[in-house]
């Protein structure tokens, strides 16, 4: 009688013990205050990257587009300006934060 166990008792074991869950962790109830402050970090963010956007595609104009990344950039720079006006609109429609921390 074998006392190591065989590769496959490994594999079993190995399933059997799983330490992840297939049920995601429920979500904290969030406040109005905290959507708003995260719609605004998400707002920033988004600032940030239109203007180094803006400020690379000027680059690649003064080098004649050699890497041949412009229309990818242009593309990015448009969807992330869209993005950034469906988020200001939805800023607009969100209660004021009156927490007064």
């Amino acid at each position: 009688m074998e006392l190591t166990p065989t590769i496959s008792e490994y594999s079993l074991r190995s399933r059997s013990t799983s330490s992840r869950c297939g049920t995601p962790k429920p979500t904290e109830p969030t406040t109005d205050c905290e959507k708003r402050r995260q719609a605004m970090l998400r707002l920033e963010r988004q600032n940030v990257l239109i203007d180094g956007y803006q400020k690379f595609l000027l680059q690649e104009r003064r080098n004649k587009d050699e890497a041949g990344i412009r229309s990818d950039l242009e593309r990015n720079l448009r969807e992330t300006i869209e993005a950034r006006a469906k988020l200001v609109r939805e800023l607009r429609t969100m209660p004021p934060c009156l927490d007064v921390n």
